[in-house]
């Protein structure tokens, strides 16, 4: 009999995204760890699905990492993937294994609850209706080399971003009585390290449906956040209260963020990738604004200088 459940503890997982060319470390919360009656140790599972949006695969693919609780390196720890099929639940492709691992395989299989296999099908088609909004999203490719910030909701959503004329937000956030909506942001090009978003936090007149901008930040995600103040229509310190009760309020937030923008990453490349005649170039920091100088920040919002972010060369 099987046993799933939450890991208390924050996972560092390692991973490379070849589209992007890049390999990270990500700090992974709630990782399902499953539990065998036939096998001493635990195992992470890590569940992954098909993102071509031309694709009807039905399935999930998943991977098993034996680990120990009390931290000790195992020697030779047992790792395995399996497909389930969506309308079966057994496995879509076998292959040989050794028989240890075919018998935790087994007992998976037929002690998979179908509380998870609801959470896999969901999990399935949000992940394809993600990847047909990507491949429907479209940005001319110079907007992407000079590093153009895009609403989350403008690429992922239904209907777009409230900014841009649509009804999308993605966070709520209520301070004193006061309801704000929150539009995450950000750069595109695949090549800019800023490791950033921009948050612009509104507040929506509930008689016309307008959206008013009270204030904006950009948020680092190794520094403090940086208040731009043209926008704020609140004191800095209201800012700091407002962001830290929303992050109070949820602590999954900044992790969201941090997928976001590494899905955001993935759209700029996906763009890049239909368009391989516009090839990168010494882009401008927008239509209309002067050239960038080496020494200059760059126009991306990293808060390094040009020649050291998107400016470095390709």
């Amino acid at each position: 009999m099987i046993k799933i459940e939450k890991f208390k503890e924050t996972v560092h997982v390692r991973s490379y995204h070849p589209d992007v060319d890049v390999e990270d470390v990500v700090e992974v919360k709630n990782l399902p760890l499953v539990r065998f009656s036939s096998h001493e140790r635990p195992f992470f599972m890590f569940e992954n699905h098909c993102q071509n949006p031309d694709c009807d695969c039905n399935e999930t693919v998943l991977a098993f990492n034996e680990i120990d609780e009390t931290g000790a390196q195992i020697t030779s720890p047992i790792t395995f993937d399996i497909t389930l099929d969506h309308f079966t639940w057994q496995e879509k492709r076998k292959i040989k294994r050794p028989k240890e691992i075919q018998s935790l395989i087994d007992e998976f299989v037929s002690d998979l609850p179908d509380e998870m296999k609801s959470e896999f099908k969901e999990h399935y088609n949000n992940t394809k209706a993600e990847s047909r909004n990507m491949a429907k999203f479209e940005l001319p490719v110079e907007d992407v080399y000079a590093g153009k910030i895009v609403s989350y909701t403008d690429v992922f959503g239904d209907d777009g971003s409230i900014l841009s004329g649509g009804t999308g937000v993605s966070f709520l956030v209520e301070y004193e009585g006061v309801k704000l909506f929150v539009d995450d942001q950000y750069c595109i090009d695949p090549k800019c390290d800023c490791d950033a978003v921009r948050l612009i936090f509104l507040k929506v007149d509930e008689g016309t449906g307008i959206a008013y901008d009270m204030f904006a930040i950009r948020v680092p995600f190794q520094n403090e956040i940086e208040i731009e103040d043209k926008l704020a229509r609140y004191t800095k310190e209201e800012i700091e209260m407002i962001y830290d009760h929303w992050l109070k309020s949820d602590p999954e937030i900044m992790d969201i963020l941090e997928t976001r923008y590494m899905k955001m990453k993935r759209v700029g490349q996906s763009l890049v990738e239909r368009h391989p005649s516009k090839k990168p170039h010494k882009h401008t920091a927008g239509v209309g604004q002067k050239k960038i100088g080496r020494n200059d920040p760059c126009p991306c919002g990293s808060g390094k200088k040009y020649k050291k972010c998107c400016g470095k060369p390709k």
